[in-house]
């Protein structure tokens, strides 16, 4: 049984799009995570969504902890058979992450 949070609202920056929906596609428990992010849903420059997050992910996400977002990512990719993000777009999304109020403008 998956243990899921409140849903997050998080966000990159449009110009990251196919990366975030790549780390998405990575961190997806189950299909689809790479169609999370859509140019549809913007605003200020960013791509937002409003997902639910596993308990035990929540922490990692919110510390932005620089080597755990390298350590664990590419571990998640290699689970999942997939290619992982090099170690610089991993830092990239990690550093332009925006989470919950952080996002501009309304909610989504």
């Amino acid at each position: 049984m998956t243990t899921w949070t409140a849903r997050l609202p998080i966000a990159f920056p449009a110009a990251l799009i196919d990366a975030a929906n790549r780390l998405a596609q990575i961190i997806d428990p189950d299909s689809g995570g790479q169609y999370t992010f859509s140019l549809d849903y913007q605003r200020s420059g960013y791509v937002f969504t409003d997902t639910p997050v596993k308990a035990h992910f929540l922490p990692i996400i919110q510390a932005r902890d620089p080597a755990t977002w390298q350590s664990v990512i590419p571990a998640l990719a290699a689970e999942k058979g997939l290619e992982a993000p090099t170690p610089e777009v991993i830092e990239q999304l990690r550093a332009a992450l925006l989470i919950g109020d952080e996002i501009p403008g309304d909610a989504p």
